[in-house]
């Protein structure tokens, strides 16, 4: 898929740059030799929590990378979301992508069934992507966006997660009160 080569260049430029090495990344996380750039060459899926790992290691947020990625492209406005659960770790920054990608898909008048028949997924899998019960990748992002007619600039520079993760390094403290079930 050719936004993901973009992604992936502008995210292989990005660690050339910088003292980061793909080495001491894949160490450092427990990840298999070479992972790291089989993922950029699209050998195998990047999972977005890895994704973000790296940009963590990169110290460049999620804005700030896309903003690189596609220069050229009109900022839209940021997401505004209250049902935001925070959680931690990068926990927190794929569950914002997943509330994301939910948000997108209902904002633009789509089913998830109908977006599968289009991606060519089986039946209840964008579900069981958007639920946590499989990982989310930056391909399954890019193909649900395509599928529901959003360019890859507009879904990710909308996209919020250090606003999220920012408003819960300022919490008050207060306990929440326990979701019901």
């Amino acid at each position: 898929m050719a936004d993901f080569a973009v992604i992936a260049t502008v995210l292989r430029d990005a660690l050339r740059k910088s003292r980061v090495r793909m080495s001491g990344l894949e160490r450092r996380h427990g990840w298999y030799g070479g992972i790291v750039s089989a993922w950029l060459r699209g050998v195998t899926t990047l999972p977005a929590e890895h994704f973000f790992e790296i940009l963590e290691a990169l110290d460049v947020g999620t804005r700030e990378f896309f903003l690189t990625v596609y220069p050229e492209a009109e900022v839209p406005e940021r997401s505004h979301r209250e049902d935001f659960e925070v959680r931690d770790g990068m926990e927190n920054l794929t569950t914002c992508l997943r509330l994301h990608l939910r948000h997108a898909i209902r904002s633009r008048g789509h089913k998830q069934n109908e977006i599968e028949r289009k991606v060519g997924w089986t039946p209840r899998y964008l579900s069981t992507v958007l639920a946590g019960r499989r990982p989310l990748s930056l391909l399954h992002c890019l193909a649900v966006v395509r599928a529901i007619d959003l360019t890859p600039a507009e879904f990710f520079l909308s996209l919020d997660c250090e606003r999220a993760l920012d408003e819960d390094e300022h919490d008050d403290g207060e306990d929440r009160k326990p979701v019901e079930s």
